[in-house]
C-alpha cells in the first residue's frame, strides 16, 4: 500500500499522470534514501541527486537494482 498527504509533491504528480515508481535500495544508499525522505521536492530537484533514466515520464535511478514502475487503478 502506498499512502502520500494530498499536499505532497508526489501526489500532485501522480494525479496527473496516473504513475509512480518504488525504488528497491541496497544498503549502500541509506543516506542518500533517508535524505530524500525528509527534504521535499519543492525545496530540491531530488532526480539531481541520481543517475537518472526516464520511462513513462518518470525518473527511474539507474544505480537501484529494482524499480516497480506503477500505475494507478481508477476506481
Amino acid at each position: 500500500m502506498l499512502c502520500l498527504h494530498e499536499r505532497h509533491l508526489s501526489r500532485e504528480t501522480i494525479d496527473k499522470t496516473g504513475w509512480f515508481s518504488v525504488n528497491l535500495p541496497e544498503q549502500k544508499w541509506l543516506a542518500e534514501i533517508e535524505y530524500c525522505g525528509m527534504v521535499s521536492g519543492r525545496e530540491i530537484d531530488k532526480v539531481k541527486l541520481f543517475k537518472n533514466s526516464w520511462h513513462r515520464d518518470l525518473p527511474v535511478i539507474e544505480t537501484i537494482p529494482v524499480v516497480l514502475l506503477c500505475g494507478v487503478a481508477l476506481r
